[in-house]
């Protein structure tokens, strides 16, 4: 097998295919998939409306914005347990508003710390002087804090998303907090969460920009971006339940099964061998009497 085959072969058993899981998204038992992200998007149009009218109305916007976080949530618990099942219904609204208050509050744990860590550059910056423009050391201590900020704000947000996959699947608030369980299963497969979660921001970047270009599809963003975060949820359900352990551990009881049974087909054939030269020593002898 040339190394081009092998890399197909390898491409084919990867458990990250993007294109499956948004042709999943289009398929005829979805096709009340319009509805469903019309709802979405009705949500997020109201809390962006009401927060515009009046911003003592950011509570009922929050609130509006965890029942969408919700049925994120339970898009993604659906396709981790079927790939290749349908969105679910919008039903059940205290449990989606519970689900995604809870979310939003590990979201708001998780800015937290950036704003720590952006505080305490800051702090050091004063006691070293170096936030003064005139210093000498403003430019690499200004770089340095935006470059951290930076890298750090990308890596919580691509934390969050795996973590966001575990909290879906188990339904339990000390899911969300489960830092070492969702870094041994990123360590399964690093390569497909990273390309599952660039694949997320970069859906979500073009679900925003693409309507922005005319003025009707400005009124269309609160159904596109709704749209953008429900297939990013599909192609990282895919990610995580190809990095499932137990999907490992039945791939290496398989190897190991095949091994066992070439060891089994080689047995007779070395048995066979050994009797031959049995054969031809008793045909000696009969040639000497």
């Amino acid at each position: 097998m040339s190394n081009l085959q092998k890399s197909a072969v390898a491409i084919r058993n990867s458990g990250l295919d993007p294109d499956s899981a948004l042709a999943g998204f289009f398929r005829n038992q979805n096709q009340d998939w319009t509805v469903k992200t019309g709802i979405g998007g009705i949500f997020n149009a109201l809390a962006l409306a009401l927060f515009c009218v009046n911003p003592l109305l950011f509570p009922v916007s929050v609130c509006l914005l965890a029942m969408v976080q919700g049925y994120a949530l339970r898009t993604l618990r659906a396709y981790i347990k079927d790939e290749n099942g349908p969105m679910p219904p919008w039903d059940d609204w205290f449990d989606l508003f519970v689900s995604g208050m809870s979310w939003i509050a590990i979201m708001v744990l998780f800015g937290f710390l950036l704003m720590t860590f952006s505080m305490f550059c800051m702090i050091g910056g004063i006691l070293a002087q170096s936030s003064k423009s005139m210093d000498p050391n403003f430019v690499l201590w200004a770089g340095g804090t935006m470059v951290g900020i930076k890298l750090i704000g990308a890596w919580l947000a691509f934390f969050l998303a795996v973590l966001m996959a575990n909290f879906a699947e188990e339904e339990s608030m000390p899911a969300g907090f489960a830092y070492f369980k969702v870094m041994k299963r990123m360590l399964l497969a690093p390569g497909d969460f990273l390309c599952a979660w660039m694949i997320g921001v970069g859906l979500q970047l073009m679900f925003f920009v693409v309507p922005c270009i005319t003025i009707i599809g400005i009124f269309l963003l609160p159904t596109s971006m709704f749209t953008a975060q429900i297939l990013s949820s599909i192609i990282m359900a895919q990610a995580w339940r190809s990095a499932s352990p137990v999907d490992s551990g039945k791939k290496s009881d398989e190897e190991t099964g095949n091994e066992t049974g070439n060891e089994i087909d080689e047995e007779p054939k070395s048995e066979t061998k050994k009797a031959k030269p049995a054969d031809q020593d008793e045909s000696s002898d009969h040639s000497s009497d």
